[in-house]
Order: structure tokens, then C-alpha cells, then sequence
């Protein structure tokens, strides 16, 4: 009985560790996505200053 309350509750403290950690990895997936974006941007608007200035 003792063991079975003590899985449930490494289940329940794994659960909440699951639950904490997604807003944090979305946040730096987020930060690693918006870097690649911010490059392509960069890319598109020399292109278009190249072809403004033709």
C-alpha cells in the first residue's frame, strides 16, 4: 500500500514538472523562432532596398 501512494505521488510531482516546464520551453522556442524570423526580415528588406535602389 505504502509503495503505491509513493508512485502516485512521483506521478503527481512528475505531472506538475511536465506542467511548469511547457510555458518555459515554449517561451525559448518562442525566442529561437522570432531570432530566425527576425534574420529572414532582415534578408527580405535588404532584397527589397537592392531593388529600390536599381
Amino acid at each position: 500500500m505504502n509503495i503505491g501512494i509513493g508512485l502516485w505521488e512521483l506521478f503527481v510531482v512528475l505531472f506538475y514538472i511536465v506542467i511548469m516546464a511547457i510555458p518555459v520551453i515554449f517561451i525559448i522556442w518562442l525566442v529561437k523562432t522570432m531570432g530566425r524570423i527576425e534574420k529572414s526580415l532582415g534578408r527580405i528588406e535588404a532584397k527589397l532596398e537592392q531593388l529600390a535602389q536599381r
